[in-house]
């Protein structure tokens, strides 16, 4: 793909949250998410408006849309930049340590919904995490080493596996 299709691509099918929110401070929970949408030109229609009004009830955000990002907690500015991942219905959604500046409940609450997404939404969510216990919900854990797969299995819910395997793997 050109660098211009390829960057199209990216922002109709791949949705992405990062490690610390990424939100723009000077807009609200509304314009963080509907911020991509805007970015790729889209018409912002009922359908738009619908996905929104469900993804706020999804992540608990509905008394929270004229906030701005300063107002919220990690968690809930977390659950927002879920929103905006999600909001172009991607194919994938790239999770980059998403519960790494978050305290054990809001880390909880955060791998509880990414899981429900994965089911409920037919969205493959592809983590990177450093943590076995937010590593022990995924259905496959894949490690890397030097760019390349190697060991790669199903942590069944089980940190003290992960745990375990991580430490054959890297010693």
């Amino acid at each position: 793909l050109t660098d211009s299709a390829a960057a199209k691509f990216r922002r109709r099918h791949i949705g992405v949250i990062f490690q610390d929110f990424n939100l723009l401070e000077e807009k609200t929970v509304r314009e963080n998410m509907l911020l991509p949408l805007r970015l790729d030109n889209q018409k912002l229609d009922d359908e738009v408006f619908s996905r929104m009004e469900g993804l706020v009830s999804l992540l608990g955000l509905e008394h929270k849309l004229e906030l701005k990002p300063i107002e919220l907690s990690g968690g809930e500015r977390q659950r927002v930049a879920i929103a905006r991942a999600l909001m172009i219905s991607p194919d994938v959604v790239l999770a980059d340590e998403p519960t790494g500046n978050l305290d054990l409940k809001s880390a909880r609450e955060i791998c509880r919904m990414l899981s429900d997404i994965n089911r409920s939404r037919a969205v493959s969510v592809l983590l990177v995490t450093h943590d076995p216990v937010v590593s022990s919900v995924a259905q496959k854990v894949n490690f890397l080493k030097d760019g390349k797969i190697v060991e790669s299995f199903e942590p069944l819910g089980d940190a003290a596996l992960v745990s375990k395997k991580y430490l054959e793997v890297y010693g």
